[in-house]
């Protein structure tokens, strides 16, 4: 089996149809971004690539650092003579509180902008297969479904796709050895206060001494609750055109008799809420269901949802705070 980033590409682009009119790559200046400008240039005419281009958002996190990472991006995008977007964002005073997710909300809100902006027909960002199994892992520990176990999307409904995640991090590596490609090193990524660093540096060295393909293995994990996830989309469809009434924005029901199939009822409720950008773990799942009979009580769920159990079935009202 050739392990090379020019055939986990192969096997990106064979195994899914996407647009490649144009691609803004998604570009950090770290390891795998650069890989990935790289290798979609050096295979844009085998794979049909139009224009190739390059966005880099700047979070201002690490202060000249952030700056530095900035100015390379646009050298190296110079270099190759891609056009690059940047923006340059200020942070929250507070940066104890979902800076991660500040972050990756403002990363795809510009990323989005320049796409519609400029007409791009996809956005790629470079997460490789190892981006895949941490996030598998994480979310089994955090008491995720299969469609939570899914992982990460390859090719989102909006445009994002992700080339790499199919190639392992040491093959990207190894691409950017032999190329002499620079890139540059975010001191973060070593922070084992971040669960994601934990389990990389920690757990999946731990793991691979007894189990030398956990990685992969929790990777095609993540590939294969996806496919089963797009099977219970259909019922999900069904169900919801039954039992599932939204009154506003800010409002919606679930009828009594949609709650009865618990194991149906559990998938659709986590969609439901995943599609209004309030993913739920297992365990709030498991309250609204046990709820349904629990009449004249009422529940704050995630996203300041509430939940009033009625004789008819379920009612979910948004409270601003």
């Amino acid at each position: 089996m050739d392990l090379s980033c020019q055939n986990g590409i192969r096997r990106f682009f064979s195994h899914y149809q996407c647009d490649r009119t144009s691609i803004l790559v998604a570009v950090s200046g770290g390891c795998d971004s650069m890989a990935l400008v790289h290798v979609l240039l050096e295979m844009q005419h085998e794979l049909g690539i139009g224009l190739v281009s390059v966005a880099h958002v700047n979070h201002g996190l690490r202060a000249q650092n952030s700056d530095a990472d900035m100015e390379f991006v646009q050298k190296a995008s110079q270099d190759l003579r891609l056009k690059c977007f940047t923006t340059i964002l200020v942070p929250p005073a507070d940066r104890a509180h979902g800076i991660e997710e500040w972050a990756r909300k403002e990363r795809y809100t510009f990323l989005m902008k320049c796409k519609k902006e400029y007409g791009f027909s996809a956005i790629a960002t470079a997460h490789s297969e190892n981006d895949m199994a941490e996030t598998v892992l994480m979310r089994i520990l955090r008491g995720s479904s299969i469609v939570g176990a899914s992982g990460i999307v390859p090719v989102r409904e909006d445009g994002v796709i992700r080339p790499l995640i199919y190639v392992s991090r040491s093959v990207i590596q190894s691409y950017v050895s032999a190329k002499n490609l620079p890139f540059c090193t975010d001191a973060s990524n070593t922070d084992l206060a971040y669960n994601r660093n934990w389990l990389r540096h920690e757990v999946f060295p731990l793991l691979n001494t007894r189990y030398s393909s956990a990685l992969k293995q929790c990777a095609q994990f993540g590939h294969c609750c996806a496919d089963a996830t797009q099977i219970i989309d259909i019922s999900l469809d069904t169900w919801e055109k039954e039992f599932l009434k939204e009154v506003s924005l800010q409002e919606f029901s679930i009828d009594q008799a949609g709650l009865l199939n618990g194991a149906l009822a559990r998938y659709a409720v986590s969609r439901i809420f995943r599609l209004k950008e309030t993913p739920l773990d297992y365990a709030h799942v498991e309250l609204i269901l046990a709820s349904r009979l629990k009449f004249g009580k009422t529940f704050l769920l995630p996203g300041w949802w509430r939940l009033y159990p009625t004789r008819l079935g379920l009612r979910f009202v948004l409270e601003v705070p």
